[in-house]
Formats: structure tokens, C-alpha cells, sequence
């Protein structure tokens, strides 16, 4: 697998965009770099990319091991917004799983089948959270390089 982190909107979000086969020490390296050089209490909004994704294997376990890694960012970081895209059905299954063992945090999650209701989710609750318009969800630059 491979896994890009990219910065949207000058760092007030994060893409993450999963390819190929998922494998959890991938993402935990992913979020090694991401807190070496970016201090997550900037971000309000992270936009998950499954998209690319052909095959993931990972477990109920790990699923619960990222809930925890998740409850515990948000006490950091309560106000912000997770849209997940997993238009496959096991990555939507695994998405919902890790949204259940989340309840804890105090964050907007959203899992979706397509790119354009995730984008509008962060659209609505953005406005609904921090009170102010989004605008345009784009790309600003790249926080971690594709690793995998």
C-alpha cells in the first residue's frame, strides 16, 4: 500500500489518500512523520481517500487501536471533522467500525461512497462547527510524501 498526506486549504485539513493493499504500519509511519512537522490542533477538517484502495486487511484489532489513537488526538483537537470515503464494502464496513469505537471523541464523522457527499459533509458541518464558510476544498501542499 501506499499513503500521501496532503495539506488542504493552507493546513486547516488533511487528505489522506490510500492506494493498493492497506496495511496499518503504513498509516502508523504516516502519522509519525505528520507529528514530527505539523502540529494537528491547525487542522479542522481530515478528508480520507479509499478510493484507489484494492485491497484492505485490516483487522477488528487495529481498527480499535486507531479508535484509541483517535480519542485520545481529540482531546487536543475537539472541534473537527472526518469524512471518510470508502466506496467499497469492506472499506465502508472497517470505516463504520472505526466511527462506532470513535463515539468518544467529540468529532463530525462521516462515511460515504463518493468524493462529493464526504466534500459536502465537511462543507456543513465546517460552517456548522466553526461558523464561516469553507470555500473551495483545494490541495495546498504535501506534508507526507507517498510512503508504502
Amino acid at each position: 500500500m501506499s499513503v500521501e498526506v496532503q495539506l488542504f486549504n493552507d493546513g486547516t485539513g488533511l487528505l489522506f489518500t490510500y492506494r493498493g493493499v492497506v496495511r496499518p504500519e503504513d498509516d502508523q509511519r504516516a502519522n509519525e512523520i505528520i507529528d514530527q512537522s505539523y502540529d494537528r490542533r491547525t487542522a479542522r477538517f481530515s478528508l480520507i481517500d479509499n478510493r484507489a484502495v484494492t485491497k484492505n486487511t485490516t483487522t477488528s484489532e487495529e481498527i480499535r487501536m486507531i479508535a484509541d489513537f483517535c480519542i485520545e488526538a481529540s482531546k487536543n483537537t475537539p472541534k473537527h471533522i472526518v469524512a471518510v470515503v470508502a466506496p467499497k464494502d469492506i472499506s465502508f464496513g472497517l470505516g463504520r467500525m472505526w466511527q462506532t469505537l470513535s463515539e468518544e471523541t467529540s468529532w463530525s464523522i462521516g462515511i460515504y461512497r463518493d468524493m462529493a457527499s464526504a466534500e459536502d459533509f465537511i462543507q456543513k458541518e465546517h460552517m456548522k462547527l466553526f461558523g464561516e464558510d469553507l470555500g473551495e476544498i483545494r490541495v495546498t501542499g504535501t506534508l507526507v510524501p507517498e510512503i508504502g
